[in-house]
This record gives C-alpha cells, sequence and structure tokens, in this order.
C-alpha cells in the first residue's frame, strides 16, 4: 500500500494506492500519485497490507 502524506484528503484525490506488487509499480504509483496531487503531497508512505505470505 502506497499512502500519500500531507495536508491533503487521501481519500478525496487518490492518495492511497492498492494490491502494488513489485518495487517499479510502487515507483510508478508514486510519480503517478505525486503528479495528480501536486505540491501538497509532501511525501509517501509505503505499508504492508494485511494477509496470509
Amino acid at each position: 500500500m502506497l499512502k500519500a502524506t500531507g495536508p491533503v484528503r487521501k481519500s478525496e484525490v487518490g492518495g492511497v494506492r492498492l494490491n502494488l506488487q513489485t518495487p517499479d509499480e510502487v515507483r510508478q504509483a508514486y510519480h503517478d500519485m505525486s503528479a495528480r496531487i501536486g505540491t501538497e503531497m509532501t511525501g509517501a508512505i509505503v505499508q504492508r497490507c494485511g494477509g496470509t505470505r
């Protein structure tokens, strides 16, 4: 999971991405999210989602 940080309403601006499987997918999601949200996005947090390994 990738979550935008900053003074943004994540659910309203697409600031959460789920089901990212590879480092390339995380990088692309960050790039897309940053371009869409703009300067209000101050960074992002990568978290492992629940589930089994």
